[in-house]
């Protein structure tokens, strides 16, 4: 025979399983669509549409342009967004021989992000770099575009356009908008 205490431990314990479960799904989310303007990097759940001039390139992975001095980088990190992007400070840049620019809060598919705009001098140029960043609790997605400072009058735009239409298909992609 249970006990009325017994019975509501039972019912809490319920509780916070299906409330486990409810969150699992809210965080997966359902498969999505790649939409016909998008390309999915391999490997990833991210989609955008590339700009032209980029092909894919395994090794990055991300895109490339044919002579290798613009790039579009695509990375998902396991852990908290929010960390992540506490890493990204003016100092952290100049750690790593860059100057922060700028930085800004945008939306991407619906998620708050932040994008970084930072410069880094080479010997013969300068790299112009935008860096996206944004995720959930668990998972951060961080996208760079780098050009040098001599193409970024041409280039800059377009990269900033391809971070900002990214999808993030959590939930896995749908079969059909998965072949190539």
């Amino acid at each position: 025979m249970r006990t009325r205490a017994a019975t509501a431990g039972m019912r809490a314990l319920a509780a916070a399983t299906l409330l486990l479960a409810l969150s699992a799904c809210a965080t997966s989310g359902p498969a999505r669509p790649v939409p016909a303007s998008h390309t999915l990097v391999p490997g990833s759940r991210v989609s955008l549409a590339v700009p032209a001039g980029l092909r894919y390139d395994a090794a990055l992975p991300g895109f490339e342009s044919d002579d290798g001095r613009t790039a579009l980088f695509v990375s998902e990190l396991p852990g908290s967004v929010y960390a992540t992007m506490r890493s990204f400070s003016g100092e952290a840049f100049q750690r790593s021989g860059m100057e922060l620019e700028t930085q800004e809060r945008v939306t991407v598919d619906g998620w708050p992000a932040r994008l970084y705009h930072a410069s880094q001098p080479l010997p013969d140029d300068e790299l112009s770099r935008l860096v996206l960043v944004f995720g959930d609790s668990g998972r951060s997605v961080v996208l760079t575009a780098v050009t040098p400072r001599s193409r970024a009058d041409e280039q800059d735009a377009a990269l900033r356009a391809a971070l900002l239409s990214v999808r993030w298909h959590r939930g896995g992609v749908e079969p059909a908008s998965a072949a190539p």
